[in-house]
């Protein structure tokens, strides 16, 4: 990584001395104190220290401490470690507050993308953005949105548009997203999988320990039917993680061996998870699928609608349920789950080819042959994207 800014070294000598120096009674705070402090994370976080923006933050007195600047920069750092379950805790004491401060705003538009709201988040951030056009977490907060929506040609443009002022370090993650983005509209299809290849190589290559990055690695592998070296990726990332995380590894790490038709050793690694959050939704869904794959159908849908009872919006699960349906000879029921999907995932490529299916098993050959004809040219916009 590159180091940071002189300021964020500064910061860090200062948090160090510190904690070196407990007992020092600090005055009280004022209004400005309280807005310094807040900068001083929010340089720390942007420039790759989540950990230590989090420990500027701590210890604050009330009110200081339910500031909403304050509270926002520790979603942001609390999103950054991986800590999505707390990050939500803190965001809902923003209540009221994220209509009109902007890092309030600019947190809540990072949970809501997080959630699959990805929708929301973009309405909010370009209503924030409208009177505030160079807020870089909003900004940055836009790009995730977009890529959640599968919109990586717009993502693409406005990462263009971001300040080459902004810490490096913040770039590179979003040059990271973007290129995990990209890599899995890819991966999506069995044809353009070893397009994503060199994508994941770059993303390694800028931060070869980020979780999501090693994650994408392992299914890139898992889709070359290279199951043992995923395996042996994930349990690597499994021995360094806690909290949830692990449970995302360990999830993946179930949908491995499931692809690898390893299903007991799959059941057991989401088993694991739903016993620490029973409501986990990729574990369930994975388990789901494990049902599917065994012809457990009944079972598998009732996963899925318990999934989709809370999280509507889950593709994930929205996907796998239209691919029961299909097992079922159910092909309305399919077409109903693929047109939420496509609702918030236009060019959503599995999704498509599986509504064309759909509608060809209900004998809507016509509405088939035009879904097929709007795969098709999205897998050639994929594949021509790939080449520049």
């Amino acid at each position: 990584m590159i180091a940071g800014p002189p300021l964020a070294a500064t910061l860090l000598l200062l948090l160090a001395l510190a904690s070196a120096c407990p007992d020092v009674v600090a005055p009280p705070l004022t209004v400005d104190d309280v807005s310094d402090r807040a900068k001083q994370a929010r340089e720390l976080r942007r420039t790759g220290h989540p950990a230590e923006a989090l420990k500027a933050l701590k210890g604050l007195p009330p009110p200081a401490a339910t500031d909403s600047r304050v509270l926002g920069e520790r979603v942001q750092a609390l999103m950054d470690l991986g800590r999505s379950e707390e990050a939500v805790e803190v965001l809902r004491q923003l209540v009221g507050e994220r209509q009109v401060a902007l890092p309030a705003v600019a947190a809540d538009v990072r949970v809501l993308v997080h959630q699959g709201r990805a929708e929301e988040a973009l309405r909010q951030a370009d209503a924030m953005l409208a009177g505030a056009p160079n807020h870089l977490d909003l900004l940055v907060g836009r790009i995730a949105a977009l890529l959640a929506l599968d919109r990586v040609g717009d993502a693409v443009q406005a990462q263009r548009t971001l300040p080459d002022t902004a810490p490096a370090q913040l770039l590179e993650r979003v040059e990271i997203d973007v290129l995990l983005a990209r890599a899995a509209a890819e991966a999506a299809d069995p044809e353009l999988l070893e397009r994503a290849v060199p994508k994941l190589e770059r993303a390694l290559e800028l931060d070869p320990a980020r979780l999501a990055v090693r994650l994408a690695r392992a299914d890139a592998l898992a889709g070359f039917n290279r199951s043992e070296r995923a395996q042996a990726l994930l349990d690597e990332v499994l021995d360094e993680l806690q909290g949830e995380p692990r449970r995302s590894a360990l999830t993946r790490r179930g949908d491995v061996l499931r692809a690898a038709q390893q299903i007991e050793d799959a059941r057991d690694c989401y088993e694991q998870v739903l016993a620490e959050v029973p409501e986990h939704r990729g574990a369930a869904v994975g388990l789901a699928r494990c049902d599917l794959k065994e012809g457990q159908l009944a079972q598998a849908a009732v996963r899925l609608e318990g999934v989709l009872a809370l999280e509507p919006s889950a593709l994930d699960a929205g996907l796998a349920l239209a691919e029961v349906e299909l097992a079922r000879r159910q092909p309305e029921r399919s077409v109903a789950c693929l047109e939420r999907v496509l609702a918030t995932r236009a060019n959503h490529l599995k999704a498509l080819y599986m509504l064309s299916r759909a509608w060809r098993l209900a004998g809507q050959h016509e509405r088939a042959a035009e879904v097929l004809d709007r795969y098709t040219r999205r897998k050639q916009e994929l594949a021509g994207r790939a080449e520049h």
